[in-house]
């Protein structure tokens, strides 16, 4: 968990390209059906809203 804590502070700007150095990540990207899924998960702050999951339901904590 240290190293991806460490990884993601050196490349939280452009973490598509994170994922794009990854041999995982690349095997995702490959698969027409989830590159998409991919590149949007790869996105910060687009809402402008907070949200955890509890007992089963999505909460909104704040905007």
């Amino acid at each position: 968990m240290r190293i991806a804590r460490q990884i993601y502070h050196l490349m939280h700007d452009d973490l598509l390209a994170a994922i794009q150095s990854a041999r995982n990540g690349r095997r995702l990207l490959a698969h027409p059906e989830l590159a998409e899924d991919v590149r949007f998960c790869a996105q910060r702050d687009t809402l402008d809203f907070v949200a955890v999951m509890r007992n089963g339901r999505v909460i909104r904590l704040g905007a």
